[in-house]
């Protein structure tokens, strides 16, 4: 009886512990997201009208659009991350960053296709590939190169 009360237990607090990370969502409507993020949509995506989903948390937006695309927005709306799984992201996108990493992406993969993108509180990260191969960059939050790396 013991060992039944305590899977029961045991159980239970896994099952709270998942319905609480993920029941903190909540599904919104396009429009419902802050201007800049529906002004990037807009710009790069070709509209509000291409997304199939938009959700938020209590610390971002998460947003996927037709074409095999997924954003996620800072809550004041600025990029935080953007990832294409069989297409290439618009270049333009890296415009959303700082000068230096848009320039140095254009100056030196500008015939690559982006894949990913992300902006963290010290750092920018951006995947890139050409054929068989891949770059990943790092950059600070001012735009300065920290790290590049391609893989074969």
């Amino acid at each position: 009886m013991k060992r039944l009360l305590f899977l029961f237990l045991a159980l239970s607090l896994v099952t709270g512990a998942f319905a609480g990370r993920w029941g903190r969502m909540t599904e919104i409507k396009a429009n419902d997201l802050p201007q800049a993020s529906k002004n990037i949509i807009s710009k790069y995506f070709k509209g509000l009208s291409n997304v199939s989903f938009a959700g938020e948390w209590p610390d971002n937006y998460g947003v996927h659009l037709n074409g095999d695309y997924k954003l996620n927005f800072y809550k004041d709306g600025l990029l935080k991350e953007a990832e294409a799984k069989y297409k290439s992201l618009p270049m333009g996108i890296l415009k959303e960053l700082p000068r230096e990493v848009h320039s140095y992406i254009e100056s030196k993969y500008g015939k690559w296709s982006l894949k990913e993108v992300e902006v963290k509180r010290t750092r920018i990260e951006v995947e890139l590939e050409n054929g068989n191969l891949e770059a990943k960059l790092k950059f600070d939050r001012s735009g300065k190169l920290l790290k590049e790396k391609i893989d074969d």
